[in-house]
């Protein structure tokens, strides 16, 4: 007996295809975003330091709350970074400004009245200030001589033009140019408790622009000074 023909597998017919249906949108939150609002509002006050910065961090927040939730609101946010960075660069600049100010207030005879920082290169004579315990210092603290104080410049001279002459040489010239110039000046009474100093370029590049000596005298115990160590006749000469 013959065996039964078996039917070949036959694939079904392939149909045309068809993309797979698009995800609907997600759902509207209704209203505006609420962090847009206040990235707007706060950039608008950021003439207060912090409220600029508070703008981009909020603005930035609401950015991604408006596309995950497609709510209104992203011209509010983008508004209030903007605003916020604006901010944010005006209040840097008035920054940097006041601390290029490097001018303290003083009195018609130009004396100290106010704590204030300045460069170390812009002490006038008579000027009193804290240095700190540093060697080397760019900024000093100068304040009223009648508060109690490390130093003061008793003397300002300028050396003549010319090659860095070095350290050496230098500190030689700054010595012998306060003895003659700034000791003169001290209150005889006021010798015995200080001790002399001076300020000098402190490399070559200072020197190229910068030949100025500054006088000082501080306590000889390391104890601070109150009261100017100048005496009463002594006007503020450069």
């Amino acid at each position: 007996m013959s065996a039964e023909p078996t039917a070949a597998a036959v694939a079904p017919p392939v149909g045309p295809a068809y993309p797979a249906p698009l995800m609907p949108p997600p759902a509207r939150t209704p209203g505006t975003n609420r962090l847009a609002v206040w990235a707007l509002v706060t950039g608008i006050l950021g003439v207060v330091p912090p409220l600029g910065i508070v703008a981009i961090v909020l603005g930035a927040r609401a950015l991604n709350q408006v596309m995950e939730r497609n709510q209104a609101g992203r011209r509010l946010a983008i508004t209030g970074i903007v605003l916020g960075c604006v901010a944010v660069v005006v209040w840097l600049g008035v920054a940097a400004l006041s601390i290029m100010n490097t001018e303290a207030p003083r009195d018609a005879s130009g004396n100290v009245t106010q704590r204030s920082s300045m460069f170390v290169s812009d002490l006038a004579a008579g000027d009193c200030f804290d240095s700190g315990t540093a060697e080397e210092v760019d900024w000093v603290t100068v304040l009223p001589c009648a508060q109690p104080h490390d130093s003061q410049v008793i003397a300002v001279f300028e050396l003549p033009e010319g090659p860095y002459p070095g350290v050496d040489a230098l500190a030689e010239d700054a010595d012998a140019g306060c003895q003659q110039r700034g000791a003169p000046l001290v209150s005889e009474d006021r010798l015995e408790e200080i001790e002399p100093s001076y300020i000098y370029p402190a490399d070559e590049d200072t020197w190229d622009t910068d030949r100025t000596i500054q006088c000082t005298v501080g306590s000889v115990d390391g104890e601070q000074l109150t009261g100017s160590v100048l005496a009463s006749t002594t006007t503020r000469t450069t």
